[in-house]
């Protein structure tokens, strides 16, 4: 089997992968109220790793034409979360194009696996239970409905993604450094998995354009393009003050639905809303940096604002067709027409707490962000 099909890679992968696992153990023991997380991590996360394992290197045998697969010309849809990159990386893939993975598939990597799964997907679907986080939360997930490729480096422990289904993100004193994708040595093997995934996508769904949505892996952009050399970088920029309170009271009410936040002390509660806050903190200058030292080559690298998404929506598309090269059929431009309208009269259907929530002021962002206040003109 190919080191790069291997979901925990080479030996440096699979000693993160098992540190990780470690960690989230340590944390759940660690943490008042994780009894139930402890029994999972530790007997059904591994019989689901297996599974796993066993089905993509079963897939080299009944599905061998995956590895002939090219992935030309990815583009990848960065940025804050909260900052608009789910509405237009749903926008755009709705009327499935382009090669994208719907939330099962991001489960299920293997292609083999999804033969076995997909009767009961689709059963559970058409019976009305395919949600599987509520729109209150703040961002509703369904199991048919396309959703973000970050949560293909879960199958490595590598990714934020572990903070929220996890206890370890209320304790971990080493997260950030262990999570700061570009600087890990074994970071280039995780990708190339990455890449091994989307060729089986590209391979199932026939299209071979791909629109990854990518927020939390800002940390790997430099690995993304080392692996994808010809990839495309849209960037979408939105206020630091929106997005913030937005993205800590998406991980409160997720937090609330998982453990209730009468069981966790406040000191935990304390240290895993800082360190969200510093993880936002980072995620914001290292794109800064990459971008005002010309790291990311001009003619890959597109930066949008959310704004400008939301006043302008078809001129925003306009802008992405000609810096991709995407082709929009008349189907998808419909959707893009009655989207735009549609947006004007948005409600959200869940609640954004105060800074204060999340013992944050706004003093503090405006100062420790001061460098994406000053770019982009935010009030």
């Amino acid at each position: 089997m190919a080191l790069e099909d291997a979901p925990f890679g080479v030996i440096g992968m699979i000693r993160f992968t098992l540190k990780m696992y470690g960690r989230i153990l340590a944390s759940c023991l660690a943490v008042r109220g994780a009894r139930k997380a402890l029994w999972i991590w530790l007997f059904l996360v591994p019989v689901y790793a297996c599974f796993t394992r066993l089905t993509l290197l079963i897939d080299r045998f009944v599905f061998p034409a995956y590895r002939r697969v090219a992935v030309k010309s990815p583009i990848f849809i960065l940025g804050h979360p909260r900052s608009g990159t789910t509405f237009l990386h749903r926008l755009l893939t709705h009327t499935r194009d382009f090669a994208a993975f719907e939330a099962w598939e991001l489960a299920f990597p293997a292609l083999t696996a999804r033969r076995l799964i997909a009767p009961l997907v689709h059963r559970l679907a058409g019976r009305g239970k395919g949600v599987v986080v509520a729109a209150e939360v703040g961002h509703q997930v369904r199991m048919t409905e396309i959703d973000e490729d970050e949560a293909l480096f879960f199958h490595l422990l590598d990714t934020e993604m572990i903070t929220t289904i996890s206890p370890i993100g209320f304790v971990d004193q080493a997260l950030d450094r262990l999570l700061f994708h570009d600087q890990q040595p074994h970071e280039e093997r995780g990708v190339r998995f990455f890449r091994t995934v989307w060729q089986r996508q590209i391979l199932h769904t026939g299209r071979s354009q791909l629109i990854s949505k990518l927020p939390p892996s800002a940390l790997r952009t430099k690995t993304l393009l080392k692996v994808f050399p010809d990839a495309r970088i849209i960037y979408l920029a939105r206020s630091p003050l929106e997005v913030i309170p937005s993205f800590l009271s998406l991980h409160r009410n997720g937090i609330q639905r998982l453990w209730g936040l009468d069981r966790l002390s406040e000191a935990h509660k304390r240290f895993f809303f800082e360190r969200k806050y510093r993880v936002s903190v980072r995620w914001y200058m290292y794109m800064h940096e990459l971008i005002e030292r010309h790291e990311i080559p001009d003619d890959q690298f597109l930066e949008i604002t959310y704004d400008e998404q939301t006043r302008d929506l078809r001129g925003t598309i306009r802008k992405i067709v000609a810096f991709t090269g995407i082709e929009i059929s008349r189907e998808l431009q419909a959707r893009i027409d009655a989207t735009g309208a549609a947006t004007r009269g948005y409600q959200r259907e869940h609640t954004n707490y105060s800074l204060e929530e999340f013992y944050l002021t706004e003093e503090r962002i405006r100062s420790d962000l001061k460098p994406i206040f000053d770019r982009y003109g935010f009030r």
